[in-house]
């Protein structure tokens, strides 16, 4: 299992924590990765998943759609519609 927490301080911070664990069907080994990847300026990618190969196109679709647009929420959140 994997895990990767994310929440907001009273005073609007940011704070992250995920395992390091990274594991397959052949072996386990922990300390060895972290799960989050910036594409964009002030976004961040945080993953959990059973296969890790599907993370990265999903975060280098996020880096391409914040080319040439603003650095907004809003367009973060229609990244998922288009």
């Amino acid at each position: 299992m994997s895990v990767c927490i994310a929440a907001i301080t009273a005073q609007n911070e940011i704070v992250t924590v995920s395992d390091t664990q990274l594991t397959s069907q052949m072996t386990s080994q922990d300390m060895c990765t972290v799960k989050m990847e910036p594409f964009a300026r002030d976004w961040s990618a945080m993953w959990a998943s059973d296969d890790v190969t599907r993370c990265t196109p999903v975060i280098e679709r996020a880096a391409s759609y914040f080319n040439n647009r603003s650095n907004a929420l809003q367009v973060a959140t229609a990244a998922s519609f288009e």
